[in-house]
């Protein structure tokens, strides 16, 4: 992964992909952990987004598999979080 082209793609448009950053494995983990939560919340919440038309704020659970401490301190997320802010970043939710 090139760092300031993740740098300049976040500052461009909000957001950056990652392909490939974690073992598939660890990704399916944590979607098949998270995908119950995710449409029992959206079969509720359908008609209410709270993020905008079609977006809507889900906390990821801090438990495993959804928490793996390869998503929080993997160096090069890190480094490319650190270069858009600074070393004092805090991770509390995920946005879908």
């Amino acid at each position: 992964m090139n760092t300031e082209d993740k740098i300049i793609e976040l500052q461009e448009n909000g957001f950056c992909v990652l392909t490939r950053q974690f073992p598939a494995p660890l990704i399916d983990a944590c979607r098949e952990a998270l995908w119950p939560t995710l449409l029992d919340y959206l079969t509720k919440h359908r008609e209410e987004p709270n993020r905008g038309p079609h977006r809507y704020f889900l906390p990821m659970p801090f438990d495993p598999p959804c928490f793996a401490p390869e998503f929080f301190f993997d160096p090069g997320v890190l480094s490319v979080i650190r270069g858009v802010m600074d070393t004092r970043v805090v991770a509390d939710s995920m946005e879908l």
